[in-house]
Protein backbone atom coordinates (compact mmCIF):
# COMPACT_ATOMS: atom_id res chain seq x y z
CA UNK A 1 0.00 0.00 0.00
CA UNK A 2 2.82 2.40 0.85
CA UNK A 3 4.55 1.65 -2.43
CA UNK A 4 1.31 1.96 -4.40
CA UNK A 5 0.65 5.35 -2.82
CA UNK A 6 4.10 6.54 -3.83
CA UNK A 7 4.91 7.72 -0.31
CA UNK A 8 8.23 5.84 -0.17
CA UNK A 9 10.37 4.08 -2.73
CA UNK A 10 11.23 0.39 -2.30
CA UNK A 11 14.77 0.93 -1.00
CA UNK A 12 13.59 3.40 1.65
CA UNK A 13 10.74 1.12 2.70
CA UNK A 14 13.13 -1.83 3.09
CA UNK A 15 15.47 0.26 5.26
CA UNK A 16 12.56 1.43 7.42
CA UNK A 17 11.32 -2.15 7.80
CA UNK A 18 14.76 -3.39 8.77
CA UNK A 19 15.11 -0.63 11.38
CA UNK A 20 11.69 -1.46 12.81
CA UNK A 21 12.47 -5.18 12.98
CA UNK A 22 15.82 -4.74 14.71
CA UNK A 23 14.52 -2.22 17.22
CA UNK A 24 11.34 -4.08 18.18
CA UNK A 25 13.22 -7.39 18.43
CA UNK A 26 15.58 -5.86 21.00
CA UNK A 27 12.66 -4.22 22.82
CA UNK A 28 10.72 -7.49 23.01
CA UNK A 29 13.79 -9.37 24.27
CA UNK A 30 14.45 -6.72 26.92
CA UNK A 31 10.83 -6.74 28.11
CA UNK A 32 10.76 -10.52 28.29
CA UNK A 33 13.91 -10.52 30.41
CA UNK A 34 12.37 -7.94 32.75
CA UNK A 35 9.19 -9.96 33.19
CA UNK A 36 11.05 -13.23 33.76
CA UNK A 37 13.53 -11.40 35.98
CA UNK A 38 10.70 -10.67 38.38
CA UNK A 39 10.81 -14.40 39.22
CA UNK A 40 14.59 -14.70 39.45
CA UNK A 41 14.68 -15.12 43.23
CA UNK A 42 12.79 -18.37 42.99
CA UNK A 43 12.41 -21.34 40.68
CA UNK A 44 9.33 -20.43 38.59
CA UNK A 45 6.51 -22.93 38.56
CA UNK A 46 3.97 -23.39 35.78
CA UNK A 47 1.58 -21.25 37.81
CA UNK A 48 4.17 -18.46 38.04
CA UNK A 49 4.74 -18.48 34.29
CA UNK A 50 1.00 -18.47 33.65
CA UNK A 51 0.65 -15.46 35.95
CA UNK A 52 3.37 -13.59 34.05
CA UNK A 53 1.73 -14.36 30.71
CA UNK A 54 -1.65 -13.25 32.05
CA UNK A 55 -0.16 -9.99 33.34
CA UNK A 56 1.48 -9.36 29.97
CA UNK A 57 -1.85 -9.96 28.23
CA UNK A 58 -3.63 -7.47 30.49
CA UNK A 59 -0.89 -4.85 30.11
CA UNK A 60 -0.56 -5.17 26.34
CA UNK A 61 -3.29 -2.64 25.32
CA UNK A 62 -1.91 0.06 27.62
CA UNK A 63 1.62 -0.72 26.56
CA UNK A 64 0.73 -0.37 22.90
CA UNK A 65 -0.63 3.13 23.59
CA UNK A 66 2.49 4.00 25.58
CA UNK A 67 4.75 2.66 22.85
CA UNK A 68 3.14 4.85 20.19
CA UNK A 69 3.23 7.89 22.48
CA UNK A 70 6.93 7.44 23.34
CA UNK A 71 7.81 6.75 19.70
CA UNK A 72 6.08 9.96 18.58
CA UNK A 73 7.92 11.94 21.27
CA UNK A 74 11.26 10.45 20.25
CA UNK A 75 10.49 11.09 16.58
CA UNK A 76 9.76 14.75 17.32
CA UNK A 77 12.97 15.07 19.34
CA UNK A 78 15.02 13.43 16.59
CA UNK A 79 13.50 15.68 13.93
CA UNK A 80 14.28 18.71 16.09
CA UNK A 81 17.93 17.70 16.40
CA UNK A 82 18.24 17.16 12.66
CA UNK A 83 16.59 20.50 11.87
CA UNK A 84 18.98 22.24 14.28
CA UNK A 85 21.93 20.71 12.49
CA UNK A 86 20.51 21.78 9.13
CA UNK A 87 20.08 25.35 10.36
CA UNK A 88 23.73 25.35 11.40
CA UNK A 89 24.67 24.45 7.84
CA UNK A 90 26.25 21.09 8.69
CA UNK A 91 24.16 18.01 9.12
CA UNK A 92 26.95 15.77 10.43
CA UNK A 93 29.06 17.75 12.91
CA UNK A 94 28.50 16.40 16.41
CA UNK A 95 30.19 15.99 19.77
CA UNK A 96 30.68 12.26 20.35
CA UNK A 97 31.47 10.70 23.71
CA UNK A 98 32.14 7.32 25.27
CA UNK A 99 31.62 6.71 28.99
CA UNK A 100 33.42 3.58 30.12
CA UNK A 101 33.27 1.69 33.41
CA UNK A 102 36.84 1.33 34.67
CA UNK A 103 38.27 -2.14 35.39
CA UNK A 104 35.01 -3.75 34.35
CA UNK A 105 36.66 -7.12 33.64
CA UNK A 106 38.09 -7.32 37.17
CA UNK A 107 34.86 -6.14 38.77
CA UNK A 108 32.81 -8.62 36.74
CA UNK A 109 34.89 -11.49 38.17
CA UNK A 110 34.12 -10.36 41.71
CA UNK A 111 30.33 -10.18 41.26
CA UNK A 112 27.77 -12.90 40.73
CA UNK A 113 25.56 -12.74 37.65
CA UNK A 114 22.67 -10.91 39.33
CA UNK A 115 24.92 -8.28 40.92
CA UNK A 116 26.70 -7.77 37.61
CA UNK A 117 23.38 -7.30 35.81
CA UNK A 118 22.32 -4.73 38.43
CA UNK A 119 25.63 -2.87 38.01
CA UNK A 120 25.30 -2.67 34.22
CA UNK A 121 21.62 -1.73 34.30
CA UNK A 122 22.22 0.97 36.90
CA UNK A 123 25.13 2.38 34.90
CA UNK A 124 23.08 2.54 31.71
CA UNK A 125 20.05 4.04 33.48
CA UNK A 126 22.02 6.85 35.16
CA UNK A 127 23.91 7.63 31.95
CA UNK A 128 20.66 7.74 29.98
CA UNK A 129 19.08 10.13 32.50
CA UNK A 130 21.99 12.60 32.41
CA UNK A 131 22.25 12.56 28.62
CA UNK A 132 18.51 13.16 28.29
CA UNK A 133 18.59 16.03 30.81
CA UNK A 134 21.11 17.84 28.61
CA UNK A 135 19.20 17.21 25.40
CA UNK A 136 21.78 14.78 24.10
CA UNK A 137 21.23 11.39 22.51
CA UNK A 138 22.23 8.01 23.89
CA UNK A 139 23.23 6.21 20.70
CA UNK A 140 23.86 2.76 22.14
CA UNK A 141 24.99 0.82 25.19
CA UNK A 142 27.78 -1.73 25.09
CA UNK A 143 27.56 -3.32 28.52
CA UNK A 144 30.37 -1.49 30.30
CA UNK A 145 30.29 1.47 27.90
CA UNK A 146 27.78 3.95 26.48
CA UNK A 147 28.06 6.01 23.30
CA UNK A 148 26.31 9.39 23.22
CA UNK A 149 26.18 12.52 21.05
CA UNK A 150 25.31 16.19 21.38
CA UNK A 151 24.86 18.87 18.75
CA UNK A 152 26.91 21.48 20.63
CA UNK A 153 30.40 21.21 22.15
CA UNK A 154 29.39 23.14 25.27
CA UNK A 155 26.41 20.85 25.86
CA UNK A 156 28.65 17.80 25.57
CA UNK A 157 31.25 19.21 27.95
CA UNK A 158 28.74 20.05 30.68
CA UNK A 159 27.00 16.71 30.12
CA UNK A 160 30.20 14.73 30.62
CA UNK A 161 31.09 16.57 33.84
CA UNK A 162 27.64 15.70 35.17
CA UNK A 163 28.11 12.11 34.00
CA UNK A 164 31.28 11.80 36.08
CA UNK A 165 29.40 13.10 39.12
CA UNK A 166 26.43 10.79 38.53
CA UNK A 167 28.38 7.65 37.70
CA UNK A 168 30.97 8.02 40.43
CA UNK A 169 34.71 8.26 40.72
CA UNK A 170 35.25 5.28 43.01
CA UNK A 171 35.30 1.57 42.18
CA UNK A 172 34.61 0.76 39.40
CA UNK A 173 34.43 4.45 38.48
CA UNK A 174 33.96 5.91 35.00
CA UNK A 175 36.17 7.60 32.42
CA UNK A 176 35.03 9.58 29.40
CA UNK A 177 36.48 10.44 26.00
CA UNK A 178 34.99 13.27 23.96
CA UNK A 179 35.59 14.48 20.39
CA UNK A 180 33.94 17.07 18.17
CA UNK A 181 33.76 16.83 14.39
CA UNK A 182 32.08 15.25 11.36
CA UNK A 183 30.30 11.91 11.73
CA UNK A 184 28.40 9.57 9.44
CA UNK A 185 24.94 8.66 10.81
CA UNK A 186 23.79 5.18 9.69
CA UNK A 187 20.74 3.29 11.02
CA UNK A 188 20.71 5.25 14.26
CA UNK A 189 24.44 4.70 14.86
CA UNK A 190 27.36 7.04 14.16
CA UNK A 191 30.65 6.29 12.43
CA UNK A 192 33.81 8.05 11.35
CA UNK A 193 37.15 9.37 12.58
CA UNK A 194 35.48 11.53 15.24
CA UNK A 195 33.89 8.45 16.80
CA UNK A 196 37.18 6.55 16.66
CA UNK A 197 39.02 9.47 18.27
CA UNK A 198 36.49 9.64 21.12
CA UNK A 199 37.05 5.92 21.74
CA UNK A 200 40.85 6.35 21.79
CA UNK A 201 40.58 9.29 24.20
CA UNK A 202 38.49 7.15 26.53
CA UNK A 203 41.39 4.71 26.79
CA UNK A 204 43.69 7.62 27.69
CA UNK A 205 41.40 9.02 30.41
CA UNK A 206 42.02 8.21 34.05
CA UNK A 207 39.18 7.05 36.31
CA UNK A 208 36.81 9.92 37.16
CA UNK A 209 38.09 12.16 34.35
CA UNK A 210 36.99 13.58 30.98
CA UNK A 211 39.50 13.82 28.13
CA UNK A 212 38.59 15.82 25.01
CA UNK A 213 40.16 16.45 21.61
CA UNK A 214 41.49 19.78 20.36
CA UNK A 215 38.33 20.76 18.49
CA UNK A 216 36.08 20.37 21.50
CA UNK A 217 38.60 21.94 23.88
CA UNK A 218 38.92 25.03 21.69
CA UNK A 219 35.12 25.36 21.54
CA UNK A 220 34.67 25.41 25.33
CA UNK A 221 37.82 27.26 26.45
CA UNK A 222 36.85 30.33 28.46
CA UNK A 223 33.31 29.20 29.24
CA UNK A 224 32.13 29.67 32.81
CA UNK A 225 32.21 26.51 34.90
CA UNK A 226 34.57 24.62 32.56
CA UNK A 227 38.34 24.36 32.98
CA UNK A 228 40.42 23.10 30.06
CA UNK A 229 43.89 21.69 30.82
CA UNK A 230 46.32 20.71 28.08
CA UNK A 231 48.13 17.44 28.79
CA UNK A 232 50.96 15.71 26.95
CA UNK A 233 50.40 14.31 23.49
CA UNK A 234 49.63 10.60 23.32
CA UNK A 235 49.71 7.97 20.57
CA UNK A 236 46.25 6.80 19.52
CA UNK A 237 45.94 3.54 17.64
CA UNK A 238 45.22 4.22 13.98
CA UNK A 239 45.30 7.98 14.45
CA UNK A 240 48.93 8.75 15.27
CA UNK A 241 49.83 11.32 17.94
CA UNK A 242 46.86 13.27 19.32
CA UNK A 243 46.70 16.29 21.59
CA UNK A 244 44.29 15.57 24.46
CA UNK A 245 42.82 18.05 26.94
CA UNK A 246 41.45 17.40 30.40
CA UNK A 247 38.03 18.91 31.18
CA UNK A 248 37.29 19.89 34.76
CA UNK A 249 34.73 21.96 36.62
CA UNK A 250 35.88 25.55 36.83
CA UNK A 251 34.66 28.65 38.61
CA UNK A 252 31.24 29.92 37.53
Amino acid sequence: MILDAGLLDEVTLIRMTRALGRTTARLAQWQTEIMIGALRDQAPTDADLARVLRAAELLLPDFELTLVHVWRAQLAASAGRQLALTENGDRTTLAVGFADLVSFTRVSRELDELALADLVEGFEARASDVVAQHGGRLVKTLGDEVLFTATEAETAARMTLDLVDALGQGDPGVRIGLAYGPVLPVMGDVFGTTVNLAARLTAIARPGSVVADSALAESVTGLAGIEVVKIRRRPARGLGLVQPYLLRRGSA
